[in-house]
């Protein structure tokens, strides 16, 4: 069982790195928007395309894409997740900020789901094979199948 448990971890390392590859990849797959859009905001430029020229130095999209890797990697292991382009904010005060949101709204999410399925799966249960189990199991995978946002 030790051994099985370590590997687990073992394994997860791997898929958090392609997570986070992932991750920087969508995040250069269209890279100019970020630029045009934060190049558009800025004021006093002589012209949109020194501003571009500008911002892509500041974000560090002008430097070779393995060295931009290294310096993202190295930002996350410090914790440091870079600034919103919205906001110009740290993202890590950011999540601060809006964390105890999405944890209030992930609990409630998790009661409702308990308060609904326990009594579905102990009726199922006592009423298998019956009508009402068959309803309740098609509203069961109905409610799987609706999108949970």
């Amino acid at each position: 069982m030790t051994a099985y448990v370590f590997q687990r971890i073992l394994l997860t390392v791997p898929v958090i790195l392609l997570a986070v590859t992932l991750v920087f990849l969508a995040g250069h797959a269209v890279p100019d928007y970020a630029v045009r859009s934060t190049a558009q905001g800025l004021t006093g430029a002589a012209n949109l395309e020194t501003a571009k020229q500008q911002v892509r130095h500041d974000l560090g999209l002008d430097k070779p894409l393995l060295q931009q890797y290294g310096e993202f990697l190295g930002g996350l292991l410090k914790g440091d997740l870079g600034d919103s382009f919205i906001t110009k904010q740290p993202v890590v005060e950011e999540l601060k900020r809006r964390m105890p949101v999405s944890v209030e709204l992930g609990l409630l999410s998790l009661l409702v789901a308990l308060v609904v399925s326990v009594p579905i799966g102990i009726i199922s249960a006592i009423r298998q094979d019956s009508w009402l189990d068959y309803v309740l199991r098609f509203i069961s995978i109905l409610g799987l199948a609706i999108p949970a946002f």
